[in-house]
């Protein structure tokens, strides 16, 4: 299936974007439930670094186990509605503790950060955001495109400028992809470079993301990914290294927002 295949190699979707092409692509395919199973175990093995993905497709299996059609198909037509609503409720949460601030840094590309930070243009005038590139897929510029066409004024920089930028703004804000129980985030690498930084220079570190993406794990272990992604040179005595994720410690988190 070409369209699955295409969301199994998006590297650069945040784990709520993905979650909402899959459900898509199970609501066009409501009827056919071998075609069901397959886009399941596809998903199982590609993102099970994604709590909330998991959680999502252990309530189809449980559904299909039962033979409840009708169950997935409310669940998959009502579940751009809800994550709405999430985004709504979140960001809600989230307008009481960053309103008090103008400047933020993040990285990466966030669905939940879109919404955030396009809505907190209305209660914050002078809203600025520095986005970090996000190597080695660049999906921050995903999330500076969108800033920039919500009219959010943006500054588009280098990872390795992280250090030079963070002293000049008030706080540093990220997503999640998966929050463990022991109050640790798991979030594209640069998450934790930026929580120290934050941290060294006495700034606030946020994460914002849905109460789903806590997992029942303490848990996690990084993947490796193609490593030609990072530098496609082959010699016998270079080892070129490429994970997508870390775990941020909870103790240099301020605080983390949910609905």
């Amino acid at each position: 299936m070409k369209e699955l295949d295409k969301i199994l190699n998006d590297k650069v979707s945040g784990s709520s974007e993905l979650l909402r092409k899959l459900n898509l692509l199970i609501k066009k395919n409501l009827h056919a439930e071998p075609v069901l199973y397959k886009i399941i175990e596809k998903s199982e093995n590609s993102f099970s670094e994604f709590s909330v993905i998991s959680d999502y497709l252990k309530t189809i299996k449980t559904f299909l186990s039962a033979n409840d059609l009708k169950a997935i198909e409310n669940y998959v037509v009502n579940f751009d509605k809800l994550l709405e609503h999430k985004y709504e409720k979140i960001y809600l949460n989230a307008k009481k503790e960053l309103k008090r601030f103008s400047k933020f840094l993040t990285l990466s590309n966030s669905k939940t950060l879109q919404y955030i930070f396009t809505k907190l243009k209305n209660d914050i005038p002078d809203l600025f955001v520095v986005v970090c590139e996000s190597r080695p897929k660049l999906e921050g510029r995903l999330l500076a495109k969108a800033l920039l066409k919500a009219n959010v004024k943006t500054e588009f920089i280098s990872d390795a400028m992280i250090s030079l930028y963070i002293p000049k703004t008030d706080a540093v804000i990220c997503g999640a992809d998966s929050i463990l129980k022991n109050g640790s985030v798991v979030n594209k690498v640069g998450s934790m470079s930026a929580a120290l930084l934050a941290n060294h220079f006495n700034k606030k570190f946020y994460v914002v993301s849905s109460s789903d993406k806590f997992s029942e794990t303490g848990y996690f272990k990084p993947v490796e990914k193609p490593s030609e992604e990072i530098w496609n040179y082959k010699n016998q005595n270079l080892k070129v290294s490429n994970y997508y994720f870390e775990i941020i410690p909870g103790k240099l988190i301020t605080k983390i927002i949910t609905e």
